[in-house]
C-alpha cells in the first residue's frame, strides 16, 4: 500500500503549493484580484487534473470496497443481532409463561424507556407555554431550507425567517458561454 500511496506524491505536492501560494495572498489591488483569479484557475484546473488522475480511480475502487465490506459486516452483524434477539424473546416467553426467574446470573431483565410522541401539537403547546423545554424538538432544517430557498423574502412561518448568505463563486471556462 505504501508503493501505492507515494505514486500521488505529485499530487500532494501540488496541493501544498497552492495552499502556500494563497496563504501569502494579499489582495491590496487590482493586480493582486488578479493573482487571485489566476490561484483559483489553477486551482480548479488542478482538481481536474486529480478527477482525471489514478488517484481518483483508487479512490473510486477504494470506496467500492469499503462499501462491499461494510454491506457484508452489516448483513451478518444484522443476521446475528436478530437471531439472538430471537432467542431471548423465545427464552422470556418460556420463564414468563412459568412464572420463574432465570438461573442463569448472565441473563436478566432489562427496562428500556423511549418517548413515543403522539401528538406533536400538544408537545408544541407545552412548550409554547414553558411547561417544557425547546430542547424537545429539533427542527426539520432540511425542510425549512428548501422552504426558504422556494420562498426567499417571502417565507412567513412562525419562529423561522428566511437568511440570505451570499458568496463568491468561479465559473469554469467550459461554463461562459462566448457571444
Amino acid at each position: 500500500m505504501t508503493t501505492e500511496v507515494t505514486k500521488y506524491e505529485g499530487e500532494k505536492k501540488q496541493a501544498v503549493d497552492l495552499k502556500m501560494l494563497v496563504d501569502g495572498l494579499e489582495i491590496k489591488n487590482e493586480d493582486d484580484f488578479k493573482t487571485g483569479i489566476s490561484f483559483v484557475v489553477l486551482g480548479k484546473g488542478s482538481i481536474k487534473q486529480v478527477e482525471d488522475s489514478q488517484l481518483a480511480v483508487a479512490k473510486q475502487k477504494a470506496f467500492e470496497a469499503h462499501k462491499e465490506v461494510a454491506g457484508i459486516y452489516k448483513a451478518v452483524t444484522d443476521g446475528i443481532t436478530a437471531t439472538t434477539e430471537a432467542c431471548l424473546d423465545k427464552m422470556k416467553a418460556y420463564l414468563t409463561s412459568r412464572k420463574t426467574e432465570p438461573e442463569d446470573d448472565r441473563l436478566y431483565y432489562r427496562e428500556t424507556w423511549k418517548a413515543d410522541v403522539y401528538d406533536i401539537k400538544e408537545l408544541c403547546r407545552a412548550i409554547s407555554e414553558g411547561e417544557v423545554s425547546a430542547d424537545l424538538v429539533k427542527p426539520n432544517t432540511t425542510a425549512l431550507n428548501k422552504l426558504a430557498k422556494a420562498s426567499k423574502d417571502f417565507l412567513k412561518l412562525a419562529g423561522v425567517k428566511a437568511k440570505k448568505t451570499t458568496s463568491l463563486c468561479f465559473k469554469s471556462a467550459k461554463d461562459v458561454t462566448s457571444d
